[in-house]
């Protein structure tokens, strides 16, 4: 079990908190990945690292709440970082899957450690809400 918390966000154009890293468990209770809650702007997300081993990963973005009722983004991109190991920020594009879900999968998270995850989710040309949080990658 991996528990994460912080008392913000270091970054001028980003406001939020980070709440939890929790695992997540498949049927067989298995351990399948880790999911971390967010908030910025008053919006919620859950982001999430499927199976959050090296190698190749989903990385899925679930915009939930009252706070997305009748808005679709423009653009949702996850930009993946290991300061710990040098590798700076590898931005990738998501896919929407389902309204609201995004969804990036491949093989960027080679690394083990404790990956950074921004989470770029553009509004307009002009806004954009950034969500970061932390994922322990084995």
């Amino acid at each position: 079990f991996f528990f994460q918390a912080e008392d913000g966000i270091r970054d001028k154009l980003v406001t939020g908190v980070q709440t939890c890293a929790l695992p997540i468990y498949d049927q067989t209770g298995t351990d399948a990945g880790v999911a971390v809650g967010a908030v910025a702007d008053g919006k919620s997300a859950l982001i999430g690292v499927t199976p959050a081993r090296t190698g190749r990963n989903t990385v899925t973005v679930a915009l939930r709440g009252t706070g997305w009722t009748g808005i679709t983004p423009q653009t949702v991109n996850a930009s993946l970082a290991n300061p710990a190991a040098g590798i700076e920020s590898i931005v990738r594009p998501l896919t929407a899957v389902s309204p609201g879900i995004y969804e990036y999968g491949g093989p960027e998270l080679s690394v083990a450690g404790a990956w950074t995850i921004r989470i770029d989710v553009d509004l307009s040309e002009f806004e954009r809400i950034a969500y970061v949080v932390s994922i322990p990658v084995q």
